[in-house]
């Protein structure tokens, strides 16, 4: 199938949760199909067990896709799901997560206003789990504070992000061998987007819903990650490192600016308990940040 052959390619990249990739699936058989059409395409990133038996119920439902890759981290495999698609514009969304009906039209209708990297906002699907909330309050600080101007916006998520897909090629993609991991390859992208005189442009209709189910310890792994991320961005933007790591402990004091907004949008009674998880958080990150930094340090002192 050539390019342009369907308007939109949604791409989900998976890895090992079955049961959050069936329910994602179904969800976007209950989307208001855009005017342009869609299509879905599942990249497993080496998941223990095929998923070909959870992806095929859904062949009657809409045009899906599966790839399977050899397990090398998300980024990667939006990347190759990018490469086989034949939408005219690029989706990209996570396997916990669940639209509105209306997200594929609300982004179509953004795309076709303004053909940049485009991303809509995330509602909170789990409003009573403590570390649910407590991410969704840390989301909510971050896209305040980064994506102040709605047509001129700093960060847009990976979770709910589109792109033509010239666009995406003319970028090179995502960053698969910087980042490795599940963090921080969004941000570049939207920083190389940027770089080359393209606006970000926040779509607040497109409404995402996030089930991401968390214990304390995936929290803090989570953001120790996201720690790992900042630096690897950082050191490719080619700051030092110290002063990285000193500019985005000040970004993270400049959050909480917006924290009375942000608990405004979890359950009251939750807005008590998720305080302290936000110097978790704070040190999660920090430490992550400063662990790979050290043994960026090691490596490059043993060669």
């Amino acid at each position: 199938m050539s390019r342009g052959e369907c308007g939109l390619s949604i791409i989900i990249p998976t890895y090992d949760r079955p049961v959050q990739i069936a329910r994602c699936l179904e969800s976007l058989t209950k989307l208001v199909p855009p005017r342009s059409g869609f299509e879905v395409i599942v990249v497993d990133d080496g998941s223990p067990e095929p998923l070909d038996s959870v992806v095929e119920p859904f062949r009657d439902a809409m045009k899906i896709k599966l790839l399977r890759q050899v397990n090398s981290g998300p980024a990667r495999a939006r990347n190759a799901g990018a490469a086989t698609a034949s939408g005219r514009f690029l989706a990209f969304m996570d396997d916990d997560c669940l639209p509105e009906p209306d997200w594929l039209c609300a982004i179509e209708r953004a795309l076709e206003a303004n053909p940049t990297l485009v991303g809509g906002v995330t509602k909170n699907l789990l409003p009573n789990e403590l570390f649910a909330s407590a991410h969704h309050v840390i989301h909510m600080m971050v896209y305040a504070f980064f994506n102040r101007n709605h047509d001129d916006a700093l960060l847009l998520a990976s979770n709910n992000m589109a792109i033509p897909a010239d666009l995406f090629q003319c970028l090179g993609g995502f960053d698969a061998e910087s980042f490795r991991k599940a963090a921080a390859e969004d941000r570049d992208l939207c920083f190389r987007c940027r770089e080359l005189g393209n606006p970000l442009k926040l779509v607040p209709d497109a409404v995402m819903g996030h089930a991401h189910s968390m214990t304390l310890k995936k929290f803090c792994r989570q953001h120790f990650g996201y720690g790992q991320g900042a630096f690897h961005y950082h050191r490719k933007q080619s700051q030092v490192v110290a002063q990285s790591l000193k500019n985005d402990t000040r970004l993270h004091t400049q959050f909480y600016r917006w924290l009375p907004g942000a608990l405004g949008t979890i359950p009251f009674f939750m807005r008590i308990p998720v305080l302290p998880l936000l110097v978790v958080w704070q040190l999660s990150n920090a430490a992550g940040f400063l662990y790979e930094s050290y043994n960026s340090r090691n490596l490059h002192d043993s060669r």
